[in-house]
């Protein structure tokens, strides 16, 4: 993270789980025989839920501050 841009402990296990949850996900997906591209957007599509749920642990973290 860039400087002046911390945030606590507990969306940084967060973003871990996910990227692990990710990076499995993405495996699994090519193991079982599924296109590259596909995987891809399947994974990508988590994401972006995942992003908006961390989004909203920092904005609330914000708020009580």
């Amino acid at each position: 993270m860039r400087a002046g841009h911390e945030v606590s402990p507990e969306v940084e296990a967060e973003t871990r789980k996910c990227n692990i949850r990710h990076y499995k996900r993405f495996r699994h997906l090519i193991s079982k025989g599924k296109k590259i591209n596909a995987a891809k957007v399947a994974v990508a599509s988590e994401m972006v839920r995942d992003m908006w749920a961390i989004g909203l642990m920092v904005y609330n973290e914000n708020l009580l501050t």
